[in-house]
């Protein structure tokens, strides 16, 4: 059965439409802590995205724009970045980190009213870590407020049911150190997600 075929006429054609995805807009998703009094913003939480950390991107430039302007406010500012490898993005310089110890993942906390500004707590993790507990600061006078990373991780985990979207056969990317490999093949294989 042989098809027809349109016969190519440049000015009669009729365009059809498509998005181009580089200009497609991504929603970039936080945690704002608000006073209930004056629903003031008293703490940032950021999960660093690949967008936030992709070279030379409109998606690291606004969120490093993003970045400076909490810095120069009363607002605490809490960076999660568990990604491996891309550009540094996290407020905290990477060579101030690096002169102190070497790390896979980072996270952040400055507190505002800090006498020193470029003052910065820091968790700088290796794959091995497990996530820490960080207690996020509100107003003064008020409690810190306790984030179990670790639990907010294993429930993100399992209510997005990522044990059956991951496939744990392949390497990660970046690549792990050798040791950090053998670790992880050894963790993957007594889970049962390796064979």
């Amino acid at each position: 059965m042989a098809s027809e075929r349109r016969e190519f006429r440049g000015r009669d054609a009729e365009p059809f439409f498509c998005v181009a995805s580089s200009l497609s807009e991504i929603d970039e998703l936080y945690v704002a802590v608000l006073s209930m009094d004056s629903e003031e913003v008293v703490a940032i939480i950021e999960v660093l995205s690949p967008t936030n950390k992709a070279p030379d991107s409109t998606g690291r430039e606004d969120y490093l724009r993003k970045q400076r302007e909490i810095l120069h406010s009363p607002t605490h500012l809490l960076e999660i970045d568990l990604l491996r490898g891309r550009a540094h993005a996290v407020a905290v310089g990477r060579e101030a980190v690096l002169s102190q110890t070497q790390y896979d993942c980072l996270i952040s906390l400055r507190r505002a009213g800090n006498e020193r500004k470029s003052r910065f707590a820091v968790w700088a993790l290796s794959v091995r870590d497990v996530l820490p507990t960080i207690t996020v600061p509100l107003l003064p006078g008020w409690a810190n407020v306790p984030l179990d990373l670790k639990a907010v991780w294993n429930d993100t985990y399992q209510e997005g049911r990522w044990e059956r979207t991951i496939n744990y056969r392949h390497t990660s990317e970046p690549p792990l150190s050798p040791a950090d490999t053998i670790w992880a093949d050894a963790l993957l294989r007594e889970k049962g997600l390796r064979a």
